[in-house]
């Protein structure tokens, strides 16, 4: 479900960075979309509460499933600040970091133990996350603020 609403959202996100056309007026409407997509993914995952087995391997298999969405999140949204530093307050004003953050606290939630293996796989783009000023993200993944 978050995998296919952000598979249509975050080419467009790039299209823009690579385009140079990166303005608030531009991306604001994408981001939306993008918190929507976050947003229905945080109830969806609330439904879910004590209706998924969790065990080491299922912590493992979400994470390795959730990983991928993240760190293609984390990239376009960069793209879109390397074309545009200015941009980060956009993501800010949109709550980007709260939707995500509201996300992972969801899966942790319903998969006991996921944040561990997550920040493992994620560890990769924790660079990438301090510079959109994702904070809450970074530390709910163990991450650290880098």
């Amino acid at each position: 479900m978050l995998e296919t609403a952000v598979s249509s959202i975050l080419p467009q996100l790039d299209s823009l960075a690579s385009s140079g056309t990166t303005t608030s007026s531009s991306i604001s409407p994408l981001l939306a979309e993008l918190i929507a997509a976050l947003g229905s993914a945080s109830s969806s995952l609330g439904g879910l509460q004590g209706n998924v087995r969790t065990d080491s391997t299922s912590a493992k298999t979400v994470a390795d499933a959730t990983a991928p969405i993240l760190n293609n999140t984390a990239t376009s949204l960069n793209n879109v600040k390397v074309a545009n530093p200015a941009i980060v307050q956009v993501f800010g004003a949109f709550g980007i970091d709260a939707a995500i953050n509201e996300v992972l606290l969801g899966l942790e939630v319903v998969v006991t133990g996921i944040l561990t293996p997550l920040g493992a796989l994620l560890c990769t783009v924790a660079g990438l996350l301090g510079g959109l000023g994702f904070i809450l993200s970074l530390l709910t993944l163990g991450l650290g603020i880098l």
